[in-house]
């Protein structure tokens, strides 16, 4: 045993030793070409601040520099838009101030129907800006608004590839519709951002107008309509902010909630208090604490129902865990040319046999939740996140609570990322769990992303589990623990294009990351190609078919799975969009398969050629009522699968919206019959832009369960809430299978 201890940190000492030496090693970041090009904007500073009322009516707006002309982007590329947007920037010791003109020449053509934070800018016209303080042309906040006033915000790591949407930022906005348009006014605090703190400083900014009725794009910096406003790299510059800093920037954020819980027919009640701390320790640097934290306000999961033989990875939800998330992605992260399928359960990627994603070597859900999604209790958790070593750093570290059916559990994350060539990087990852029983694990590995041009990308990573793991049958060795990935995307206005090799060990252990496959080699590629009809400016705007295979073999060399995927996709000049295709599969099972153990269903090994065809419709969004459906079918396994799914979103006015969907499950097998019928009922009422009330009920006849969430909020101050949280999960026929909680939390921000 100690020889293999040695062993082990003999490895990691040499892997940092590589690692560190890489990154060091690596050239400063390039100019890119283009540089002088790209517009310029000079802000213009202020002694007297305006009042933030959405009037833009000081004598210092005036004054201040307007922004060039926009350019669109969708569905006129280079064309001038339809209506003209004015944009200016003022700055003081403070903050930002941004104020937008959106002309319009038919104000009741304006769209307006959202009043809740983050909102779906899909339904809706809005403007937005991004600001890269430190000018490295990959990382940005964005901010925008809607012409009611209801805002959302963002940060965005290395243009895209990872977007954190529920990071949120103490700044304010206020909108005046006139009959000639709408105006936007917004103060955005130096203390909510990182940034450089030098005597002088020139930021790369960008600003986007949507109008959702001519589902139109305009950029003051143009972007080709492949991209959005996240590509940072395409971004003008702010010049002219002198003697600005983000300061000191320390917020406390304490909590106390009341609770009372029936679980099961015994009742429980209690209260309890925690506390958030984030501190600027230099402008570049933030750290954050989280004591006895609570996410009692976070919406439940949406039910992910189907047949799949592999894990679904739900999405992050929790505040704590989504601040800074980007500085942790290891790999290609999300980068739409590297998507083989869409996001489960829409149009091509509804299929369930198919691998959908990567994996994910931090997987922030393994931590405070149970496999089954229920709460485990958080002890302290501290991050340390910001800019060193020429690009992006992170560290994390969490703690659970141990009770008596489960051990005490510490999780600790390394991140860094070196920016190089001018739009590449290269990094590093730590990820360990330790428990206190023992079964430790940890992982490390390297990840190089590299931008060949403006439209050809490089990526890979290497990973491997740092410690053998006895418990498993397979050969140990470095292979058999090991994640490896490279691939090469193309992406313009026209053609997608994506290929990829990869290839995970039957021994690689993460317990704190996500593996979708353990022992299997991967080949992927994707080709698509979009085709605007007239210009895009007749009935149909744009035609996209696309072919995407994946084939796997285990790690014998032995044949495993083929996925392939064919789609053609028909978007509309009002929105709405016709889809059909099928998704073939050939799978070769070495072990039976429990399709519905209810109505014990079971696939017996062997190997199966099974065909799935569908066709999906969606009207405009643009629409007060959007209506959605999906049919699909075709043989399955050693039987047939059919699928239909409805699904119709209101918004009523711009208070009340909702949704509901249907979805009915039915396969035949020769074992049997299972039918799953499924209901997801959505209903959102916006009092104000401070108070909102929501609603989530679901059910699931296969397993009898109704669950319902039920959430008021109210916002009494910045980022300072109110929340009354009503949960309910029980099964029909069985009283004593009920889970009932009613929690009363208040949270108050305190900035210094």
């Amino acid at each position: 045993m100690p020889s293999m201890l040695m062993k082990i940190d003999e490895m990691k000492a040499a892997a940092t030793l590589m690692i560190l030496s890489s990154l060091l090693a690596a050239p400063a970041i390039a100019a890119e070409p283009g540089e002088t090009k790209r517009p310029r904007l000079r802000a213009t500073r202020t002694d007297a601040p305006p009042v933030i009322d959405g009037r833009l009516d000081e004598p210092s707006w005036a004054a201040a520099e307007p922004a060039g002309p926009f350019t669109q982007s969708v569905p006129d590329e280079g064309a001038s838009p339809t209506e003209r947007t004015e944009v200016r920037v003022l700055y003081d010791d403070r903050a930002l101030y941004i104020g937008f003109f959106a002309a319009h020449r038919r104000a009741s053509d304006i769209i307006y129907n959202e009043l809740r934070r983050d909102f779906d800018g899909s339904s809706t016209d809005w403007v937005a800006v991004i600001l890269d303080p430190f000018l490295d042309r990959r990382n940005g906040y964005q901010f925008g608004v809607n012409p009611l006033g209801a805002t959302w915000d963002s940060q965005k790591s290395n243009e895209g590839r990872e977007r954190n949407l529920s990071w949120d930022a103490v700044w304010r906005v206020r909108t005046t519709i006139t009959n000639e348009g709408w105006f936007a006014e917004m103060e955005i605090p130096f203390r909510a951002l990182q940034m450089p703190g030098l005597g002088e400083q020139a930021w790369g900014i960008n600003f986007q107008r949507h109008l959702q009725g001519r589902l139109e794009d305009s950029y003051w910096s143009p972007v080709p309509r492949q991209y959005v406003l996240d590509r940072v790299s395409l971004a003008g510059t702010l010049e002219g902010l002198k003697g600005v800093a983000s300061g000191r920037n320390l917020r406390i954020k304490p909590y106390v909630i009341a609770r009372d819980e029936r679980l099961n027919g015994a009742s429980r009640a209690g209260a309890a208090a925690g506390v958030d701390v984030k501190y600027g320790l230099r402008p570049i640097l933030t750290a954050d604490l989280t004591v006895h934290t609570d996410f009692s306000q976070v919406e439940a999961d949406v039910q992910q129902i189907g047949a799949s033989r592999f894990s679904v990875r739900l999405p992050e939800k929790r505040e704590f865990f989504l601040e800074n998330s980007g500085v942790f992605q290891f790999g290609p992260g999300n980068d739409r040319a590297n998507q083989i399928s869409l996001d489960p359960g829409a149009s091509a990627g509804g299929r369930d046999s198919g691998v959908n994603g990567d994996l994910a070597l931090f997987f922030s859900r393994r931590i405070g939740l149970s496999a089954e999604g229920a709460p485990v209790p958080i002890d302290i958790g501290l991050r340390l996140s910001g800019r060193a070593l020429g690009g992006r750093v992170g560290a994390l570290y969490v703690r659970e609570r141990g009770e008596e059916a489960r051990p005490r559990s510490d999780f600790f994350v390394a991140r860094g990322r070196r920016e190089i060539l001018g739009g590449s990087d290269i990094g590093f990852m730590f990820v360990a769990r330790s428990r206190s029983t023992g079964g430790d694990t940890s992982v490390g590995g390297i990840d190089l992303n590299l931008r060949l041009s403006s439209n050809v990308r490089a990526y890979g990573y290497a990973a491997t589990a740092l410690a053998e793991d006895a418990g498993l049958e397979s050969p140990p060795g470095f292979k058999n623990r090991s994640a490896l990935r490279a691939g090469l995307s193309w992406s313009d206005s026209g053609w997608v294009a994506d290929a990829s090799i990869g290839s995970v060990g039957p021994r690689f252990r993460n317990d704190a990351g996500f593996t979708p496959r353990l022992g299997v080699n991967r080949v992927q590629g994707l080709l698509g190609r979009r085709f605007r009809p007239f210009g895009g400016r007749g009935f149909i705007r744009e035609v996209y078919p696309a072919f995407g295979l994946t084939s796997l073999k285990d790690s014998s060399g032995s044949f495993d799975s083929r996925y392939t995927e064919e789609r053609l996709l028909v978007t509309l000049r009002d929105g709405a969009t016709v889809e059909l295709g099928a998704n073939p599969n050939d799978e070769a099972l070495d072990s039976p398969f429990v399709v519905n153990g209810r109505e014990g269903l079971t696939v017996a090994p062997g190997r199966y050629g099974f065909t799935d065809r569908f066709l999906a419709l969606s009207t405009s969004r643009s629409k007060r009522l959007m209506l959605q459906a999906r049919l699909s079918g075709g043989s399955y396994y050693d039987g047939e699968r059919r699928v239909a799914s409805l699904g119709l979103s209101g918004r009523f006015d711009q208070h009340l919206s909702g949704s509901l969907t249907l979805n009915r499950d039915r396969i035949e097998m020769p074992g049997g019959r299972a039918v799953t019928d499924t209901l997801v009922l959505r209903v959102n009422y916006g009092f104000s832009t401070r108070l909102f009330l929501n609603a989530l009920v679901q059910y699931n006849s296969n397993s009898r369960r109704w669950d319902t969430n039920v959430r008021a909020n109210f916002i009494h101050r910045p980022l300072s809430d109110i929340f009354l949280v009503f949960t309910d999960s029980r099964a029909e026929g069985a009283p004593s299978q009920r889970n009932r909680t009613l929690a009363f939390k208040v949270t108050r921000l305190l900035s210094f």
